[in-house]
Order: C-alpha cells, then sequence, then structure tokens
C-alpha cells in the first residue's frame, strides 16, 4: 500500500490565498505542496516535529496547539514558498512524446526572465513567514517538545535550534603582504 502523504495546507487554501485560477488542476498542484513542506518547512521544524505534525494531519487529530502551528504560521509559509516554486510544474506538461509549454488563447507563457522575476518577487514573503514560523517555535518551544528533539543523525534538525560556533582564524591583519607587493 503506498504511503499517505500529509498536506499542511489543501487546493482550497491554496486557490482562496494565492493567485492561482479555480480552474488549475490539482495534479499541477499538490506534489509542489508537497515538495515545499520537504523542502522548506521541515526545516523549520525539524524531522521529528514535522512528522509529528503529518501524523496528525492523517489522522484528522490535529488540534490545540498543533492547530495553531499548522493554521497561524506554517500555512502562510508553505502558500508563499509553494509560490515560489510553482511556475515551472504550471507552465510545462510532460507529455508521452514529449514536454510541452502551456498556453492558450488569452494569455502567452512567460520568458525566463519573467520567470526570475516571479520566483524572486515570492522569495522574501515566504523567507518572512518562515521566520515568523521560527521565532514562533523558539518563543514557544517549551508547548513543541520535538521542536528540539531528535533522536537519530539522519533526521533534519530545525534551523533555529543548529548549533552555532564562531571559528577564530587568527589576527585580523589587513595589512600583510604575503610577499606579493615586492
Amino acid at each position: 500500500m503506498a504511503q499517505q502523504r500529509a498536506l499542511f495546507i489543501s487546493e482550497k487554501y491554496i486557490k482562496n490565498n494565492a493567485e492561482i485560477d479555480d480552474n488549475v488542476d490539482v495534479k499541477k498542484l499538490l506534489p509542489t505542496v508537497w515538495w515545499c513542506q520537504k523542502a522548506y518547512i521541515e526545516k523549520s521544524l525539524g524531522t521529528p516535529l514535522y512528522n509529528d505534525l503529518a501524523d496528525k494531519i492523517i489522522a484528522g487529530t490535529t488540534a490545540g496547539n498543533d492547530l495553531i502551528l499548522v493554521e497561524q504560521y506554517i500555512s502562510d509559509a508553505l502558500l508563499w514558498w509553494f509560490m515560489h516554486e510553482v511556475q515551472v510544474p504550471l507552465l510545462y506538461n510532460f507529455r508521452n512524446k514529449s514536454v510541452g509549454k502551456s498556453s492558450s488563447d488569452n494569455s502567452q507563457p512567460v520568458d525566463y526572465v519573467e520567470h526570475r522575476y516571479l520566483k524572486d518577487y515570492y522569495r522574501p514573503r515566504a523567507e518572512e513567514f518562515s521566520e515568523r514560523l521560527e521565532a514562533y517555535l523558539c518563543e514557544n518551544h517549551l508547548l513543541f517538545p520535538l521542536f528540539t528533539t531528535y533522536t537519530t543523525s539522519d533526521e533534519i534538525r530545525a534551523r533555529e535550534t543548529k548549533p552555532q560556533t564562531s571559528v577564530y582564524l587568527g589576527g585580523a591583519n589587513l595589512h600583510r603582504s604575503f610577499g606579493f607587493d615586492k
């Protein structure tokens, strides 16, 4: 049996809160949602908390502080990471014989420069909401003990709980010549 994937936001949430038309096929959206969760949200939550929330979403038991975390913090960050990443899946159609570029009578596909602009447009929003998510988790870490709990080395450590250290590289004598000025 295939493993069920928990999605932290729904098609309805995306279409109600982002610039996505109602007629966009859900098959084009949901794989990108899942990928964004794994690529961006799991880095903010850490693997233990991410897996716990995913299990609760699948079981339909998300409540209390977990529900607040998902609805008020994760959903916003995930939505804007999704918008940052979804342009390529929406632009191209993978068929049996080739890859085609989507087009219609009323629109034209964007060129590379416009595509880069769109990605750059959504990235600051995504980063802002991810920072809010991480700040909320750090401030409320006692409500989410899995945020700082790790059992194996292959788990992703939450971005804000990674050890921070400095490296001393010696005195900073910027006027040392290294023999090049002789």
